[in-house]
């Protein structure tokens, strides 16, 4: 069995989601036609406030691991990887193989401030789309989707990273450090521009939608492990009707990622001060 917010009934940009069971096997025929999110949200309303727990982790794969190889990292977990709308089609001059891993948990996790910062840990190892570490992050469906089932009955182990949390060690991150900036400089990104603390931003906060200069909000917006959902500030061209960005308050740094049109950028705090 699997427990997920599912879209049922198709209201826009999935906010009333309604929090469903349902055979493993079946899960793909819900990725393939319903919008989903990995959370169950108090009421179905659809935002980091009302997040009352998951039991399902969701990486969205966007030109890392290939497919192939995402196939092998995850063969030994119970898991389910399907193909998104972008896969092998040309996106921002990049053709690669795009998909999301599914993976059930054996028991729920309901502190989701764990829940974030875990979530911020694996899309760094797994170099997944670090929008995913967002609890109100859902999903679109393929109904052209590739399906593939594991063999495994092993259920993913999300406590090896608990050490690492406790602790607040490091992986590869944008949480970095100035000894590390060049070597995060040198990472994947096909657009990275350079973060204008002028910028103006329009972004939602406990639900509610304000417009302030990025300058403010790193200074009145408190460091946690929750992005701020914004529209897209960092590439002029991108005219974004839907709140596809994400702001990052780390105790070094200022992250930003649109997921819609790939740009992102880095501030560090040395450098704000």
């Amino acid at each position: 069995m699997i427990r997920i917010s599912v879209n049922i009934d198709s209201l826009p940009h999935a906010n009333n989601l309604k929090w469903t069971t349902g055979n493993w096997e079946d899960i793909s025929k819900v990725t393939a036609l319903y919008e989903y999110s990995a959370t169950k949200f108090k009421n179905g309303k659809r935002n980091n406030i009302s997040a009352k727990g998951v039991s399902t982790i969701i990486l969205d794969i966007d030109d890392g691991q290939t497919l192939e190889e995402g196939i092998e990292t995850f063969k030994e977990f119970k898991s389910l990887i399907v193909t998104t709308k972008s896969h092998q089609i040309e996106k921002k001059g990049l053709v690669a193989d795009r998909y999301r891993v599914i993976l059930p948990l054996n028991q729920s996790i309901i502190d989701m401030e764990y829940y974030s910062k875990l979530m911020r840990y694996l899309t760094r190892f797994y170099d997944a789309d670090i929008a995913c570490s967002d609890p109100a992050r859902y999903y679109s469906p393929n109904p052209n989707q590739e399906v593939y089932y594991s063999n495994s009955g092993k259920f993913f182990e999300v406590s090896k990273f608990d050490t690492l949390i406790e602790k607040n060690e490091e992986v590869p991150s944008p949480n970095l450090t100035s000894s590390i900036l060049n070597s995060f400089k040198s990472t994947n990104s096909k657009k990275r521009v350079d973060l204008d603390l002028n910028s103006q931003v329009t972004y939602y906060q406990n639900g509610i939608k304000a417009t302030d200069i990025l300058d403010y909000i790193i200074n009145n917006i408190k460091v946690s492990n929750s992005a701020i959902p914004c529209h897209c500030f960092l590439n002029p061209q991108h005219e974004d009707k839907n709140p596809s960005c994400f702001i990052y308050l780390n105790t070094n740094n200022v992250y930003a990622k649109c997921v819609s049109c790939g740009t992102d950028g880095i501030l560090l705090k040395e450098i704000i001060l």
